[in-house]
């Protein structure tokens, strides 16, 4: 009886410890789905929504593998230009590439959407 007691003590205790750790390569409950299809999912971390200005935004994009459970974060601005809103990635020490407009991605139009919601 005791052995069988400390069996089932420590299967669930494995058990737990083994969905702590598939939870680390998942998004956080703080980020916010907004697009996803077969590939993957992609969320916005909700505390890194920052608006510089009306027209200017700053946030954090995760994307997470389906298959393989990978977990991405990149830093993005979207900023409004002649009416039409842009996209960048944005790295420690600057900005990275060439703008793009944000109506020509979905997922990123999703991500602008949300961020919309959040602007002061």
């Amino acid at each position: 009886m005791l052995r069988r007691m400390l069996s089932l003590m420590l299967l669930t205790l494995a058990v737990f410890a083994g969905s702590q750790f598939l939870a680390a390569d998942q998004a956080e409950a703080a980020d916010h789905w907004v697009a996803g299809n077969d590939a993957g999912d992609v969320y916005v971390r909700d505390q890194s929504v920052q608006w510089l200005d009306a027209n200017n935004c700053l946030a954090l994009v995760i994307s997470v593998e389906k298959n393989s459970r990978k977990k991405e974060a990149a830093n993005f601005q979207y900023y409004a230009d002649g009416g039409q809103w842009y996209y960048i990635p944005v790295y420690e020490g600057g900005w990275s590439g060439e703008s793009s407009p944000v109506a020509a991605n979905w997922i990123q139009q999703n991500i602008l959407d949300f961020l919309l919601t959040k602007r002061p």
